[in-house]
């Protein structure tokens, strides 16, 4: 009978150690980058336009946004070739665009601040369609930016871990910091308007911005 081996595979502690690598961290936070927006123009603003008394159908409408993450593919060759000025130099192709697109998503998130729901339905849609817009963008430059974090040589040992690493930033962005920390400041413990928590929401990013 013929035996198949299996490749060798790190032991726990091994494991361990290979998330010790200072990349992952960054890989994290970029990943947290990617999940955060869809508060923005999702889970929050959904609650937000409830409570302004907007029907299904127009919270819908709204939510369509984020069919754009599905076709950012189309712009991507164009994001990987274009250097944009002053910052290209500065930080680089990839790191470039994800600071230009956070930038983007700041601008998009204090628009929709001043903006109302109940009477500014197509202002607030328009500020949401950018912020998709400028977080499916982003999305390619911190894949693309990832994956060369890496050598060829570690790609065995350290792409799986890269991707459950980033999975994780996802999430803790989307839902356990940045979904459950614009509830609580919308909540009647701290009393937020819904405009002041897309304040609160647009420094976070600027936060992220430092960071990277």
């Amino acid at each position: 009978m013929f035996s198949i081996q299996s490749p060798n595979r790190p032991s726990f502690s091994e494991s361990l150690r290979l998330l010790l690598d200072r990349r992952f961290m960054t890989i994290f936070l970029l990943g947290f980058s990617s999940g955060f927006p869809w508060v923005l123009h999702g889970s929050v603003l959904t609650l937000w336009m409830q409570e302004s008394g907007l029907s299904r159908s127009s919270i819908g409408y709204v939510g369509a946004v984020a069919t754009v993450y599905a076709i950012n593919w189309m712009w991507a060759p164009f994001i990987d070739k274009l250097k944009l000025p002053v910052l290209h130099r500065m930080f680089g192709q990839r790191r470039s665009w994800i600071l230009l697109c956070q930038a983007i998503i700041i601008l998009a998130v204090l628009g929709m601040s001043q903006a109302n729901p109940s009477s500014s339905l197509s202002i607030v849609s328009l500020m949401a369609l950018i912020i998709a817009l400028a977080s499916a963008t982003q999305d390619i430059s911190v894949d693309a930016y990832r994956i060369t974090l890496f050598s060829k040589a570690e790609m065995d040992d350290k792409i799986s871990f890269s991707a459950a690493v980033a999975t994780a930033g996802w999430y803790s962005g989307y839902a356990f910091i940045g979904g459950a920390l614009a509830l609580w400041l919308g909540s009647d413990t701290v009393g937020l308007s819904w405009p002041q928590v897309y304040i609160s929401l647009a420094i976070l990013v600027f936060l992220l911005m430092v960071l990277v």
